[in-house]
């Protein structure tokens, strides 16, 4: 049916639109660069009805203009593979020396400085999620059409 395709192909630029607002707003944010240190660092278990997934927690401190701030980090994706996320967790082990990315507009809204992908992995994976329905959608309209 049209609604439907209609329906998959809004949820699909909704999506590209929300990613691409986020990662536009990572990248332009003006961040300040400050030292920051680890204070905890674990991999974190969950448990459901559907099995066990992990996701690495990593707790660190800053200061900015003279006061400190505590935040932490974790993936917004858990998944079964617990030796990834021990990988992620092993680099910041307690006391290490980091560098975090602090909003000037808001001192408590920081992150820990990685590469492009890291940063904004989240996003990345939603952009490729709507892509993905939006590519789906149009094959479909598509070859419709041509059955037509």
């Amino acid at each position: 049916p049209t609604w439907l395709i209609t329906f998959f192909l809004l949820i699909g630029l909704g999506l590209l639109g929300l990613a691409g607002y986020n990662i536009y707003k990572n990248i332009t944010t003006p961040w300040h660069i400050v030292t920051g240190y680890v204070e905890t660092s674990e991999v974190v278990k969950h448990s459901s009805s559907e099995g066990t997934t992990f996701n690495p927690l990593i707790v660190y401190n800053y200061s900015y203009l003279g006061k400190w701030y505590t935040d932490s980090y974790s993936t917004g994706v858990s998944s079964g593979d617990y030796g990834e996320y021990q990988r992620i967790v092993s680099k910041y082990k307690p006391g290490t020396k980091i560098q975090v990315k602090v909003n000037p507009e808001d001192l408590q809204d920081s992150m820990i400085k990685q590469d492009f992908i890291s940063e904004n992995f989240e996003w990345l994976f939603v952009t490729f999620l709507g892509s993905f329905l939006v590519i789906i959608t149009v094959i479909i309209k598509l070859s419709s059409k041509n059955d037509s």
